[in-house]
């Protein structure tokens, strides 16, 4: 059954976007962690990198015009901040990768960084990429929803933190950085007909309730979807209606701005398609009462760059990350704003680019430097795309085990960000699949010391798998036991068991296997690793009790069954009735012993596991370990790990 949550409503003034608000508040920079909302196009080294090197060239046009003073403190504003990862990035490519220059902007710096979520802007500066800078006075978090303006109270400064010294903000800022935000601002859907005028999209809400569910008002349903707004699939659940209507745009926009941007955005298309980022706008032109003289407002985010990319009639829905909304922007949008304000304009115009970067600033022209400085960074370098493109294509080559291609473009990868600990963890990982083990060893280790404190990548294991690859059984046991300090898991427990198996530490061994099965019952590995540890304890008592070499008593049947197989599958079946009788009486002997003895019948099992264990033993082949389909969150593949650490545990 179908409740209707919302009656037909413009799209940007919709509940959906209440509950995008709600998520957001409610998540924390859990949002990115648990991958649920992308980040690492916009926040990666390489593409703050570009940012940084733009400032640098900012910076010393500043001081060569007069406009910035020697010494002076740097305000950055970054809006929107979210995870934090772009702030640490681009603080560490100011520190060490934009020459002296940028050194000595980093050490003049104050950087506000600043989100409409507390949770997510106090969770980003606890990370140990931001802590630091946050206690050194350097970042200074800050309360700020860009859809009010700074100066009318909407920056509210944490805990006390020391702001600006201008209280109003006014002419404070050098740059005002909004990265991946205007993609997730509220905004109009529109549509240009010349023959009808503008038409407005609408959207109608429902939820899918059950039929024999007590009925609730609309606006209970809506607040509990409110109060638990991180819940899995809640916005993707819900029944969206979408329509177009009909509106005078003077309807629709009563303020004069967004009428004049729409008409130069659209002039000369005929019918055409919008995504009208309003609220956004409303914020650039705001920001400039922020700016200093000769401040930049650096918009960096997905979408197109074309006008003639707006003509036709489409339909326009947002993607949905978590319960959150994104929109795809047309950054001619920025063309149109300059072109009616007078603002001046730099921004990338690459079809084939992952991201677009404008640069916006009222009244003041660009000098020769920061012209050159904008195409140097963000045209002729292109390295956050080149970043996105090499972990991409590292990650195709690893599932279609083209692992040599694999790890030479995380290699590449790791140039252009040599401080991600992910791209060393893979690095690793490909490296082990290749058989470099002493080079998975290298990466692993310099990953691990990268991702101090950081939880999410399991390099100890992964370190476990590389050193018993190599034969350093010492020092993958090492490893796996410091891979358990972090997680308990049935995996590795299995795994350090097999080492301590080949090690005839035997005792060790069945506790691993023993915690293995109570951590998860259903682990096949675990229990077919503690009947082989049973098996080779039991062969090993009767050498003890008969002298090397002997046979175990309880395998004669099995032997007789194997010799009637063999001459049956040879033809001397009809040669040799006797031999052919006397198996049959066997068969026959067992078939009664199973059914009046339950006792004898689970030897013969246990003898039956045991010549499928002599037989891989002899073979050296374990290949039917890979079998196993669990889930192993230290590894895209646990099936290959743990074949490779067993076959080289039972080689030694």
């Amino acid at each position: 059954m179908q409740v209707l949550l919302q009656a037909p409503t413009p799209f940007d003034q919709s509940i959906l976007w209440r509950f995008h608000d709600a998520y957001f508040g409610a998540r924390g920079i859990d949002a990115w962690n648990q991958g649920e909302v992308p980040f690492y196009s916009t926040s990666n080294y390489a593409s703050a990198r570009q940012h940084a090197g733009f400032l640098t060239d900012l910076v010393l046009s500043q001081l060569e015009t007069g406009r910035l003073a020697e010494g002076q403190e740097i305000w950055i504003l970054e809006v929107g901040s979210g995870l934090g990862r772009f702030a640490a990035n681009f603080l560490r490519a100011l520190e060490i990768a934009c020459g002296p220059a940028g050194a000595e902007v980093f050490d003049r710096l104050r950087y506000v960084l600043s989100d409409y979520s507390e949770r997510s802007l106090r969770e980003a500066c606890a990370t140990r990429a931001l802590e630091p800078h946050v206690k050194a006075g350097r970042v200074i978090p800050a309360l700020f929803d860009l859809r009010s303006r700074p100066g009318e109270g909407g920056l509210h400064f944490l805990d006390g933190a020391k702001g600006p010294p201008n209280a109003a903000f006014a002419s404070q800022f050098q740059m005002v950085i909004a990265n991946y935000v205007c993609c997730v601002v509220p905004l109009k859907n529109l549509q240009h007909k010349q023959a009808e005028g503008w038409l407005e999209q609408w959207v109608r809400v429902e939820s899918k309730v059950a039929d024999d569910a007590a009925p609730k008002p609309a606006e209970q349903m809506i607040d509990e979807m409110l109060a638990t707004p991180t819940r899995e699939g809640m916005v993707k659940g819900l029944t969206i209606q979408w329509e177009w209507r009909s509106r005078p745009l003077e309807e629709v926009y009563p303020k004069a701005l967004h009428r004049d941007v729409l008409a130069a955005l659209v002039r000369g298309l005929g019918d055409a398609t919008v995504g009208y980022p309003h609220g956004f706008i409303d914020f650039v032109e705001g920001a400039g009462e922020l700016l200093a003289p000769g401040g930049v407002m650096l918009v960096n985010d997905y979408g197109s760059i074309e006008r003639k990319e707006l003509a036709g009639l489409s339909e326009r829905k947002p993607q949905i990350y978590g319960n959150s909304l994104a929109n795809s922007i047309n950054y001619a949008v920025f063309d149109a704003f300059a072109e009616v304000t007078g603002w001046h304009l730099l921004r990338s115009r690459d079809k084939l680019g992952s991201l677009h970067t404008a640069a916006l600033r009222p009244g003041i022209g660009w000098t020769e430097r920061e012209d050159l400085g904008f195409r140097k960074n963000y045209i002729a370098w292109r390295g956050g795309d080149d970043i996105l493109d090499f972990t991409h294509t590292a990650r195709l080559c690893a599932e279609k085990k083209d692992y040599d291609r694999a790890l030479r473009y995380w290699r590449r990868a790791i140039e252009l960000e040599p401080e991600n600990p992910d791209h060393h963890y893979r690095a690793g990982d490909a490296a082990i699949d290749l058989g470099q083990y002493e080079m998975a060893v290298t990466f692993l280790e310099e990953g691990r010391g990268l991702a101090a404190g950081d939880t999410t990548l399991d390099f100890e294991f992964q370190l476990g798998r590389a050193t018993c690859l190599a034969s350093d059984y010492p020092a993958s046991i090492g490893w796996y036991e410091k891979a358990l300090e972090k997680e308990n898991h049935p995996t590795t427990w299995t795994n350090l068991g097999v080492l301590y198996e080949s090690a005839d530490r035997f005792q060790d061994a069945y506790r691993c296997f023993k915690t293995a099965m109570e951590v998860d019952p259903q682990y096949a590995r675990g229990r077919e690793r503690m009947q082989i540890l049973k098996d080779l304890l039991w062969r090993r008592k009767i050498e003890e009790f008969e002298g090397a070499g002997a046979k175990d008593p309880l395998r004669k049947l099995e032997d007789k069954k194997s010799v009637k197989e063999e001459k049956t599958a040879s033809g001397d079946d009809e040669e040799e009735p006797a031999e052919d009788e006397e198996s049959d009486d066997a068969e026959d002997e067992e078939s009664d012993e199973e059914e009046s003895d339950e006792e004898e019948s689970d030897d013969e099992d246990e003898e039956e596991e045991e010549e499928e264990e002599e037989e891989e033993e002899e073979s050296d082949d374990e290949d039917d370990e890979e079998s196993d389909d669990e889930d192993d969150e230290e590894s895209d593949d646990e099936d290959d790990e743990e074949s490779d650490d067993d076959e080289k545990s039972a080689a030694a």
